[in-house]
């Protein structure tokens, strides 16, 4: 099997997306990966690092002033093109989206093609890709009973974030011996994350 597997901008996108790909080669060994992200932010960086086939597109967020704005829609419009060139060398048997600008543009172009796709939504809030993409993919997966109710029905489980996985799999060290802090010292833990 051949997966394309697009994550972009940040850690919360692209570490769920890997550990999905952890979980998919340890069921079966044989599947190809192909990821698919910015030219420029952090999965452009750590993926190579370890070791996966990688293709960047230049796209960018839709904030900014309006000039900047109808240059971000045209970078848009122009990596669509490119997702569609990855998508004829790369020929996947399923294009799986974990948020992001890339997410978007080799998602719909892959639904254009009529080859299978799902997206993943890591948040209770839909992000503002997995909205434009709602009614072009065949699948969706996501972590939270709120965002289940947001999403069609008949095309969405709540299957949770394959990054959980990735705690239980590890010998988790107490923080007071990581940190060396003392044992009667009360410890406060702050999660940060988007939406």
């Amino acid at each position: 099997m051949k997966i394309i597997v697009s994550a972009g901008g940040t850690g919360g996108h692209l570490y769920p997306a890997l550990a999905l790909v952890d979980y998919i080669k340890s069921q079966d060994p044989t599947a190809e990966f192909l990821f698919v992200g910015t030219t420029d932010r952090l999965e452009a960086h750590v993926v190579p690092e370890l070791g996966y086939a990688y293709k960047g597109l230049h796209v960018k967020g839709l904030s900014g002033n309006p000039l900047q704005k109808v240059k971000n829609v045209l970078l848009f419009i122009k990596s669509l093109s490119h997702s569609k060139k990855i998508l004829k060398e790369f020929k996947p048997d399923l294009v799986v989206g974990f948020g992001g600008y890339p997410s978007a543009s080799i998602v719909l172009a892959a639904s254009k093609k009529k080859i299978p796709t799902m997206i993943h939504e890591q948040n209770s809030i839909i992000g503002l890709t997995n909205k434009i993409l709602i009614n072009k993919v065949d699948e969706i997966i996501c972590c939270y009973k709120q965002a289940l109710e947001q999403f069609p029905a008949e095309k969405t489980k709540l299957l949770g974030n394959p990054r959980a996985s990735k705690v239980w799999e590890n010998d988790l060290k107490d923080v007071h011996d990581i940190y060396n802090i003392p044992r009667d010292k009360k410890v406060v833990v702050i999660v940060m994350g988007s939406l």
